[in-house]
């Protein structure tokens, strides 16, 4: 004979407060088991290596009231702790289904930063090489702007300097033939003056 699978805490609450054509008693009641069905859906779906009942017995305590002395809640009158091997210790196992929880999302959270801190390291070297390129192309632009600029200076520098050169050749040149023609307007006046004093020298011999 095939034995029945024992319900969990929250199984049982959903089967022993409903009527006979399947709706809860009221609407408490029923706000209640939504609530841990939805939770026992996600506490499974997201923690390992714990059975039904550990789940349900967690999201029991956690939704419904703590168990009075001696007796377990939802279950009804005169089952006690020790009748039902699912209530035994539910603080302890509640516990210890939060610390394997919370170890799991810190796991979770560790991988996750790990993966964000590679990415991270990844997008600055990225952005690291593309900074680096941009500023040798933006210096190779520069220098050679530079560089064009300078020769730009340079050639007109050298251009102002060969006119004033040539000015200054032609001036000088100028000065030459002026000081000759000077030289020998002197030497026409001077024999001019001899000239004339010997003319003058002649008249008064007459």
């Amino acid at each position: 004979m095939t034995q029945k699978k024992r319900p969990g805490r929250v199984e049982f609450f959903s089967v022993t407060h409903k009527r006979k054509d399947g709706n809860f008693i009221n609407r408490e009641a029923q706000e209640l088991a939504e609530k841990a069905i939805s939770l026992v859906e996600e506490q499974a779906a997201t923690v390992e290596n714990h059975s039904a009942y550990d789940i349900e017995d967690v999201v029991f305590a956690a939704v419904f009231k703590e168990d009075k002395y001696g007796r377990v809640r939802g279950y009804g009158l005169g089952v006690t702790p020790t009748q039902l091997s699912g209530a035994l210790q539910p603080k302890r196992r509640a516990s210890k289904f939060e610390v394997d929880r919370l170890q799991h999302q810190m796991e979770n959270m560790h991988s996750l930063y790990e993966a964000n801190i590679e990415s991270m390291k990844e997008d600055y070297e990225r952005k690291s090489i593309a900074m680096k390129m941009d500023y040798d192309e933006k210096l190779k632009s520069v220098t050679k702007a530079y560089e064009e600029r300078l020769n730009d200076v340079t050639n007109e520098h050298e251009r102002r300097l060969n006119s004033v050169t040539k000015d200054m050749e032609e001036f000088r040149t100028s000065m030459e033939l002026f000081q000759k023609l000077f030289s020998q307007e002197k030497h026409y006046i001077a024999e001019a003056e001899h000239a004339l004093l010997e003319c003058d020298s002649a008249f008064k011999v007459l």
